[in-house]
């Protein structure tokens, strides 16, 4: 039996993805996800920390060792629901995008992605928030297929910082541009 608490909580997440989705499939798969969990009972989720629920060895990623992306990006966004954490909520919203991308929802993962960073990240982020913003929106064009704009923040990247990890990822975007997010991270 269902508590009050935890069904409070599943129509909270359904009414969050309802309000924030311009998709209708999308939205009807999310409500099947989330009956899903209100009939198993395993909105236990809602109490975990976000370390607990960000672990290799819980919830979303192991939705996504599964390839269940949808489910995988659903759960984050409930997550996100049940906690409106104010602490390291890039990150969630940064994995909800990449599930979304991993399954050719660009649009839903475009959304997520750009709520990681803003104009202010460039300004005010010395040198890690430049690498940022040069990274998101480096992913953000490759999803919108604006090869010229890839290139320019890879040149800028060139100009005016170190090579890491998100460059790497940005090279590997831009050399492999007709292929999908899936393909060339997923599989």
């Amino acid at each position: 039996m269902q508590t009050s608490a935890t069904l409070f909580l599943i129509y909270k997440a359904m009414f969050f993805i309802i309000k924030y989705c311009k998709h209708i499939s999308w939205i009807f798969i999310s409500i099947l996800f989330l009956h899903n969990l209100q009939s198993q009972n395993s909105a236990a989720f809602c109490y975990y920390s976000q370390r607990e629920f960000d672990s290799d060895t819980c919830c979303w990623r192991q939705l996504l060792k599964q390839d269940s992306f949808i489910q995988a990006a659903n759960l984050i966004l409930a997550f996100k629901a049940c906690h409106k954490p104010k602490e390291n909520i890039h990150s969630l919203n940064w994995h909800a995008g990449q599930m979304f991308a991993y399954e050719g929802m660009n649009h839903e993962a475009k959304h997520y992605f750009k709520k990681t960073f803003n104009i202010f990240t460039k300004w005010f982020g010395g040198k890690e928030g430049l690498e940022w913003y040069l990274y998101a929106k480096g992913t953000v064009a490759f999803l919108d297929r604006r090869k010229a704009t890839l290139d320019k923040i890879i040149n800028r990247w060139d100009k005016k910082l170190s090579k890491n990890l998100n460059y790497n990822v940005l090279f590997i975007l831009n050399s492999n541009f007709d292929s999908s997010y899936r393909s060339l991270f997923k599989e």
